[in-house]
């Protein structure tokens, strides 16, 4: 299975947005216990989660967002709270032995860390994604990293990312890939500009992210299009496949250009992409 290409946050607590969400469209559902969800309703919101995965299948693939894997922040009732979820998102990862932790309280659900929400996550990304066997994906987010820092924005006047949130980015991109961890993007903010949800999503779709983080159920449609191949792309890998045919090596002409092992690997991926998400038989 591909990785999901949209992730819908939805606060724990609110069973409206909760059943709103169900019907979203998106590839993954992530409720939200963490920022999503006050801190004098946490106790309620953990029941509705246990809950509404206990009775309602939903999309196909649930989350949840714990609290950061701190004392006194309940990520454990968390965990337990979540037992029937596909996966867990661990908030403001900065250790290794965090993401452990949480493994070893949630046996063989996958686990997603945000590894980027504060300095010392950004700099411990080498061995918190490779913390536990159960880490498949990851995600990068903007928001709580600019608080740590002190930045006054994240993005400038153009809409553009600012230095070091780009080469944060940059730098989460390359150590999921060394990690073997399928990479998130961080999600547009700006809940009425799908132009920019579309934009943003065929960049990242473009640069290697394998999906990207939603916060509102309008922003979906755009987002599962941008990382979907285009049939221009889906059919130039079936013929980077043809002209490989039974053989695994070499290099072949296509379409004018020389073609070897790494397109082959690429065209796989994009056929792979494609096939799950009905684009292609």
């Amino acid at each position: 299975m591909t990785p999901a290409r949209s992730w819908l946050y939805v606060p724990a607590h609110d069973e409206r947005k909760i059943a709103k969400a169900r019907t979203a469209g998106a590839d993954a559902v992530i409720l939200d216990l963490e920022d999503g969800t006050p801190a004098d309703r946490k106790e309620i919101a953990r029941d509705l989660v246990a809950r509404e995965l206990a009775d309602r299948p939903g999309p196909t693939r649930y989350w949840v967002r714990i609290n950061a894997v701190e004392p006194g922040t309940g990520w454990e009732a968390d965990v337990d709270a979540a037992h029937a979820a596909a996966g867990l998102v661990i908030a403001k990862v900065s250790r290794a032995d965090q993401v452990r932790a949480v493994h070893e309280r949630a046996g063989e659900r996958e686990l997603a860390p945000i590894v980027t929400e504060n300095a010392a996550g950004v700099l411990a990304m080498a061995e918190t994604l490779t913390a536990a066997p159960t880490v498949r994906v990851a995600f990068w987010g903007s928001e709580d990293l600019q608080a740590d820092l002190g930045a006054r924005a994240v993005r400038d006047d153009a809409g553009d990312l600012l230095d070091v949130f780009r080469v944060v980015r940059s730098l989460f991109l390359i150590h999921c890939a060394a990690a073997g961890v399928a990479a998130v993007d961080t999600p547009c903010l700006d809940i009425r500009d799908l132009d920019a949800v579309a934009t943003d999503s065929r960049a990242a779709y473009l640069l290697g992210f394998a999906g990207k983080q939603v916060i509102h159920p309008a922003h979906v449609p755009n987002v599962n299009a941008g990382f979907l191949p285009t049939d221009a792309e889906v059919a130039a890998a079936r013929a980077v496949l043809a002209a490989f045919g039974d053989r695994d090596g070499g290099a072949y002409r296509v379409a004018g250009g020389m073609v070897d092992q790494p397109h082959l690997r690429s065209a796989k991926a994009v056929l792979a992409r494609a096939t799950e998400a009905g684009a292609t038989p």
